[in-house]
């Protein structure tokens, strides 16, 4: 996993109204998460599989993407697979 989408992140989300960031660490696994969307277009994850490519327990999961569907950087399909919302048509 690449720095690229740290930078991104910055301290923004942190301050969001709704943001369920908890720590820091948060902030690290939302920006490795974001980077591996920048980096692989098309990337499409189910919660269960964002966990399992993760290492992450189901509860730090579903956190992470609630922040990134409350930041509007990904969303939620109806079939529960989270995309790039850039990506949307």
């Amino acid at each position: 996993m690449t720095q690229s989408g740290d930078a991104s992140v910055g301290n923004s989300g942190i301050s969001e109204p709704g943001c369920p960031i908890k720590s820091a660490d948060d902030a690290s696994l939302i920006g490795r998460i974001r980077g591996e969307y920048i980096e692989m277009p098309g990337l499409a994850l189910t919660e269960a599989q964002l966990c399992r490519l993760s290492g992450l327990d189901t509860a730090s999961g579903k956190r992470i993407l609630e922040t990134l569907t409350t930041q509007h950087f990904l969303v939620r399909t109806e079939q529960g697979i989270y995309v790039r919302a850039s990506n949307r048509v």
